[in-house]
């Protein structure tokens, strides 16, 4: 399977057939036959926050976000049916998709060795004036990148999912509660206990006002 809306397995009124349905409503109908006109609606709805996940993940590498977020379909399509409804399905596939992008840096960062020096194809100027960022500090915003998403891994997923959208994708407080369905106070609790949790871990090398 493509990417789904790429199928035609929307057409023919199955649109409205389904919009109407929940995305919990839509995940139980799959697994009861298997209509993949419900992955379809399912995979419309959210296609473009997984790319806006993995596209935040992937800073150092956007060339291959095309090719996660179609990672993200595959492993969807593979899952779906062991969703339990314990958590929301958007905090369920946004999981998923941080897994997926963290998988890839962790394969694929930043390496301290270089086939070719960064400084072989800029002037000396630009990186001492810091135009440019040397090699050595491109390594350490991915060292740090990567100790805060290990910790994000040890947080209850509901914590972790606030602290990405906040401070990682930068939304603000009313696009954090719109997009979750909550009110803002609460989610801002939840963020707040989230972020000591992560400064009891990190230390020094979490800092949101800094990311």
């Amino acid at each position: 399977m493509g990417y789904p809306e790429q199928t035609g397995l929307l057409e023919n009124g199955k649109t409205e057939e389904l919009s109407g349905l929940s995305d919990n409503e839509l995940v139980r109908r799959y697994g009861e036959d298997k209509d993949e006109g419900c992955f379809a609606m399912l995979w419309q709805r959210h296609k473009a926050r997984v790319t806006n996940v993995v596209r935040q993940h992937l800073k150092h590498d956007r060339g291959q976000v095309e090719d996660i977020v179609q990672d993200v379909a595959v492993l969807l399509v593979r899952y779906l049916g062991t969703f339990r409804g314990e958590s929301e399905f958007k905090t369920w596939l946004h999981r998923i998709a941080m897994n997926a992008a963290m998988q890839h840096t962790k394969t694929h960062g930043p390496k301290r060795q270089r086939t070719k020096p960064l400084a072989d194809s800029m002037e000396p100027d630009a990186v001492a004036s810091g135009a440019v960022p040397a090699p050595d500090d491109e390594l350490i915003r991915h060292e740090t990148m990567q100790a805060i998403i290990d910790a994000l891994d040890q947080l209850p997923p509901d914590q972790a999912l606030v602290v990405v959208l906040s401070d990682i994708e930068r939304m603000s407080g009313p696009e954090i509660a719109a997009y979750l369905g909550e009110v803002w106070e609460t989610i801002k609790s939840r963020l707040r206990r989230a972020r000591l949790k992560l400064r009891e871990m990190l230390g020094p090398l979490y800092d949101p006002a800094a990311e």
